[in-house]
């Protein structure tokens, strides 16, 4: 198999430009060999390439090296030597790959190309051929050092993923249902020291059509918390508390396109990297009762609970009674997405989240066909996201050297037709 092109290397989508720079800046040492310190890698030979010229084969080279695939037991990478056909130098025939501490010496028939160290911040790229940074969205300064205003074009976008039932739940709704959050990559959130991301399930149930519950990672300035809500009707039909840990609440109020009163639920909750809950909603009683001073409400009451990985305790997040809704009607969507909290730039942190398949424990007869995923924001500058299947597990993934399998404008297929 021939090697061609450059490969991807971190932050390899940067530019809005498209055009692909290296992360390092290249030093050329024209008419100069290097004695010994490979790095125990073989030699690459031109014509093992897919390159037509010497700046092609270069390119190659150095993205072997940047990669670590030009690493040897003698150490890593840090530069190359291209060897030519004849002292023309019109056509290279192999090069030799060397380690950090190089030092060229004068040798014409010879050119030597030594890795410098990336002086650009945040993700940005160094350009060789204005010997500038340029900078990845949201961020300025000569070094790309400084946090430029987060905003609606450079910030982290929410990720979906959207599931297909059969029979569809409009047909048929969901009673119990139960689905895992595993904390896969979360300590750069705690590093960064603010911020944090939200790993939710949307929910609509009978005329609320506008709720979800799920778990938060707040970072190092505030504690982690499990959460449950529920938004008022909007035939008027209300939601109450009925647990210590909800109250009626004016729900997203920082939110111009959907706030509005309801019930909130949260319950703190330290997590850490590496752990598993398993959050479960079910409808626990078919008719509840309210009283808010004079006036007494009924309906079907819904819970939500998360259990620890090997562990017995059950949390209770909350309890709410949603009023006058007819307690044969159910879960008319089960969905999840992956959300950052407040303004997040791009290139904050790294975080990848785990969420299994969610488990259908009522109506035993509703099975999962199919899902997709997408993040809907084509004119937003972040291309540091992806979202991917593995087993029974959909895994969602942002922050620095992460690259997309499908663009901002599209719906990638997960599993199923």
């Amino acid at each position: 198999m021939k090697i061609s092109g450059l490969v991807g290397f971190i932050c390899a989508f940067m530019l809005l430009t498209g055009d692909t720079v290296s992360a390092n800046p290249l030093d050329v040492f024209e008419g100069h060999a290097v004695k010994g310190n490979g790095t125990g890698a073989p030699r690459l030979k031109f014509s093992d390439t897919d390159a037509t010229n010497t700046e092609e084969f270069v390119d190659i080279c150095r993205s072997m090296c940047e990669e670590g695939d030009a690493d040897g037991n003698n150490g890593t990478c840090a530069g190359f030597v291209v060897n030519y056909t004849d002292r023309s130098k019109s056509t290279p025939k192999h090069s030799v790959f060397k380690r950090g501490g190089s030092k060229p010496y004068e040798k014409s028939a010879k050119d030597t190309y030594l890795l410098g160290a990336n002086p650009c911040q945040n993700c940005g790229t160094f350009n060789n051929e204005s010997a500038t940074c340029d900078c990845y969205s949201g961020y300025d300064g000569d070094n790309c050092e400084n946090e430029a205003k987060c905003n609606q074009l450079n910030k982290q976008k929410a990720t979906h993923v959207r599931y297909e039932y059969d029979p569809p739940l409009n047909e048929s709704n969901l009673f119990d249902v139960s689905a895992e959050i595993s904390w896969t990559d979360i300590n750069g959130i705690d590093a960064y020291g603010k911020k944090g991301i939200y790993e939710a399930f949307p929910i609509d149930i009978g005329q609320f059509d506008s709720g979800y519950f799920g778990a938060q990672i707040q970072g190092s300035r505030r504690e982690d918390m499990l959460l449950f809500s529920i938004w008022d009707a909007d035939d008027g039909s209300q939601v109450w508390p009925m647990h210590e840990n909800c109250n009626r609440n004016c729900n997203d109020c920082g939110s111009s396109s959907h706030a509005g009163m309801g019930v909130k639920c949260a319950y703190d909750l330290p997590m850490d990297e590496g752990e598993r809950y398993t959050m479960r909603i079910q409808r626990t009683a078919e008719q509840g009762t309210y009283t808010a001073e004079t006036e007494t409400y009924t309906g079907p009451v819904w819970q939500v609970t998360a259990v620890a990985e090997g562990s017995d305790d059950e949390i209770i997040v909350g309890e709410i009674l949603l009023q006058d809704m007819d307690p044969d009607q159910g879960l008319s969507q089960f969905d999840m997405f992956h959300e950052f909290l407040s303004c997040t730039r791009c290139a904050s942190f790294n975080v990848k989240v785990g969420r299994k398949d969610p488990i259908i424990h009522s109506p035993a007869t509703t099975v999962i066909v199919g899902a997709s995923g997408n993040v809907n924001e084509p004119n937003n500058s972040c291309d540091l996201y992806n979202i991917t299947r593995q087993g029974d597990s959909i895994f969602f993934e942002n922050g620095p050297g992460t690259e997309p399998d499908f663009a901002r404008s599209e719906r990638i297929e997960l599993f199923g037709e």
